[in-house]
């Protein structure tokens, strides 16, 4: 799934001849190729199907068909009832009160497996926080919050993480009897809640309330532990703030929701089957450093409804980064600000004429709107408004906006960060393309290049490789994007 970017060169409005290479400067272009796909497709109906489901997580549902979200890192979610049962708590239903005191009841949260559960909420009531880890067999809730509305209901919650090989919910199992709720409803590779309520008018009185959990950190592969050509489940870390390259190499090799990538035909594990491990484990320290060590980390869910390309568009979206096929392989680059040149093109290895687009006003940004769930706020949507007075002041005051929506991320801050990435790049889309001769091969999309224009006053001017391409003339032609790395993560 390379990341290929169409050229598309709208009008020649001046040539320039120097030596054997012709230089056409295009400033009327109407899409410049540099532009993010991602981008111009989430501004759209992707991007808010994309939000609506992120903010569905926070509400409980009904369904026996329902998509279940893939969540990684740190965050609050609801779930979808799958199982709803009155009984007398210890496996009779009756109709009568001693019968049908206790509402129970099984709520699906996220796919498997994930790191401990952290608070729960009963609507906006926290009614329980703290660090419970599931061994196996479920972890039950205890030492409730006090001082509020439903302290004195008699309540019994029981975590399961989703583990592949977790079983049954013994509590579940007694309060509605095996018969209903037998030993093959374990329920494995989905973490949920068990759940028991005694009637109680004072505490429910208007009904069951919406519950909610904080769940910490999906079970995922650590790549920079992981060894090219091992066939050995590769360690796993759960925790909050996931890297970037450890959450897209999850996805990616994920038999259940992801790609599968890294499985034989026999569908074995052999790391390094069909990625490269060593530029993910680059992109994982590249991360972990960027912005000046703050680093980009994801919490944030998925929705396994989306497409595979999409969803792999947004993880390499919010990471700066790309998925480069080459070589038989997948190699993940994350851009940032501390790349050198890896090959040089001048008039004698330029082949042709070359093309050098810029954007128009229209493509310029100077103010970003951008929805988000925001943990300081309890996971309740927030937005951030990042407005640039440089580049409206360049835009003659003209406001120049677009709306995002940040799925991976629940910090403030880090939004601000895109947003004025997002800003900054749409001002910097200086793109080339040319042809050159065979010898050329060995660079690679991703590569950055170093470009020599005497026409132009280009003394190594750096752009990085988008698309790679063999003509009809059998010569080999390079789109590229100008490098500045003031705009790099």
């Amino acid at each position: 799934m390379p990341v290929v970017i169409p050229i598309l060169i709208k009008a020649v409005v001046t040539a320039v001849i120097v030596k054997a290479v012709d230089v056409v400067v295009d400033v009327i272009v109407e899409k410049v190729f540099g532009s993010d796909e991602i981008e111009t497709r989430d501004a759209s109906q992707s991007e808010a199907q994309a939000a609506a489901r992120a903010r569905a997580l926070l509400i409980n549902k009904s369904s026996n068909n329902s998509g279940i979200p893939l969540v990684y890192g740190k965050y609050r979610m609801g779930g979808t009832r799958v199982y709803l049962e009155t009984s007398n708590g210890n496996g009779d239903i009756a109709d009568s009160d001693a019968g049908n005191e206790y509402f129970n009841m099984v709520l699906t949260l996220c796919e498997g497996e994930m790191g401990n559960i952290r608070e729960l909420y009963f609507g906006d009531i926290l009614v329980w926080s703290g660090n419970g880890n599931d061994s196996g067999s479920g972890y039950q809730l205890s030492g409730y919050t006090g001082g509020n509305e439903y302290s004195d209901a008699d309540k019994t919650v029981r975590y399961h993480n989703g583990s592949a090989n977790q079983g049954v919910d013994s509590m579940m199992q007694t309060s509605v009897g095996s018969s209903r709720w037998g030993s093959n409803h374990r329920l494995r590779g989905i973490a949920y809640l068990a759940i028991k309520l005694k009637a109680n008018a004072d505490a429910y009185a208007g009904g069951v309330p919406v519950i909610t959990a904080v769940l910490e950190g999906k079970n995922i592969p650590n790549v920079s532990t992981i060894t090219s050509g091992q066939t050995s489940t590769p360690t796993q870390t759960e925790s909050a703030n996931q890297n970037p390259a450890d959450v897209i190499y999850d996805y990616l090799t994920n038999t259940t929701y992801g790609k599968g990538l890294d499985h034989n035909t026999s569908g074995n594990y052999v790391a390094g089957l069909d990625i490269d491990i060593a530029s993910f484990k680059q992109a994982r320290l590249d991360c972990a450093s960027a912005w000046n060590g703050a680093g980009i980390v994801y919490n944030g869910p998925l929705s396994t409804e989306q497409r595979i390309f999409e969803n792999i568009q947004r993880l390499t979206r919010a990471c700066n980064g790309m998925l480069i096929w080459t070589g038989g392989k997948y190699r993940l680059i994350i851009q940032n600000a501390n790349e050198t040149s890896q090959y040089s093109f001048d008039e004698d290895n330029i082949i042709g004429q070359m093309s050098v687009q810029k954007a128009k006003k229209a493509s310029r940004v100077n103010k970003v709107t951008a929805g988000f769930t925001d943990s300081s706020l309890n996971y309740v949507d927030n937005i951030v408004v990042t407005k640039d007075a440089t580049a409206l002041a360049e835009d003659n005051g003209t406001v120049l906006e677009v709306s995002s929506d940040h799925q991976l991320t629940t910090n403030s801050a880090f939004v601000t960060r895109l947003n004025q990435y997002r800003i900054d790049k749409t001002r910097n889309q200086m793109t080339i393309s040319f042809s050159s001769t065979h010898a050329s091969l060995v660079v690679e999309c991703g590569n950055i290049v170093s470009v020599s224009q005497e026409a132009l006053n280009w003394t190594n001017k750096k752009f990085r490789v988008v698309s790679i391409e063999i003509n009809e003339k059998d010569e080999v032609k390079f789109g590229a994007i100008e490098y500045v790395p003031s705009i790099q993560i």
